[in-house]
């Protein structure tokens, strides 16, 4: 999907199980990221006033955000084990 300007627009849409609730929310390419989606996803929870929904969506987001972790560490990981390689020497500033 794209706005007037031809730019890509992402659209979040949340719904039940069944389909009989649902709530789509579209964002400019530029504004998309995990912290504006949460936003999102928290003011459904609001309106809907529904603890079970509210609880697998946060632990949907949980999950996420531990996937996140996971993948920095094994990033830093990479980083360490590269740096501490035979040969490796930072190039100065």
């Amino acid at each position: 999907m794209k706005d007037e300007r031809g730019k890509k627009m992402w659209e979040l849409l949340i719904c039940d199980e069944t389909r009989s609730f649902e709530h789509a929310e579209f964002f400019p390419n530029n504004r998309i990221n995990s912290v504006e989606l949460s936003k999102a996803i928290n003011r459904v929870i609001v309106a809907r006033g529904r603890a079970a929904h509210s609880s697998t969506l946060e632990l949907n987001l949980s999950r996420g955000r531990e996937r996140e972790r996971e993948r920095e560490r094994e990033r830093r990981s990479r980083s360490r084990a590269y740096q501490e390689a035979p040969g490796f020497a930072l190039a100065p500033v």
